[in-house]
Order: C-alpha cells, then structure tokens, then sequence
C-alpha cells in the first residue's frame, strides 16, 4: 500500500527538487498526518478492536477525506502522503 506513495515521492524528490510539495517540512508533515490519520480511523472501523463502531466500508473513503482536510488546514498539503 505505501509503495505507491514512496513511487510518487521518490518522483518528487528526484525529478522536481525545488517544488514546494518536495520540501522536507511538507513531505515529513503529509506523510505523518496520512499515517496517524490512517491508524486512527482502523482502531474505530477494525472489528478485531473493542473500540470499533463504525462499519469498515467507510474506512477507505473516510481516512482520504479526513487526511486532504488536516492537509490542507495545516498547510502540509503533499499528495503522496495523502496516498499513504
């Protein structure tokens, strides 16, 4: 699942190094939100947790729009982490 992320960033980072979406602060920060966002909404739609309550078909739809909405309220917009 992350390789496709590391694809996109690696493509970034080599081809396009003076972009803002390749800068260190931007890359660190998306893929941190996509990661913690990620693990977040499993532990409430991962029936293996007693914390679960929602049903896991929203997982995928909800971790994608919740990740571009931190992004872009904390301005560490980075579309590869969004894919993480």
């Amino acid at each position: 699942m992350l390789f496709g992320s590391f694809g996109a960033l690696a493509t970034l980072l080599f081809a396009a190094p003076a972009s803002p979406f390749a800068q260190p602060r931007i890359v660190l920060g998306g893929h941190l939100i996509g990661c913690v966002t990620a693990v977040t909404v499993d532990y409430f739609t991962n029936p293996a947790w007693i914390t679960c309550f929602l049903p896991q078909w929203i997982a995928s739809p909800l971790v994608v729009a919740t990740v571009i909405t931190i992004m872009t309220l904390t301005g560490f917009i980075h579309p590869p982490g969004a894919a993480a």
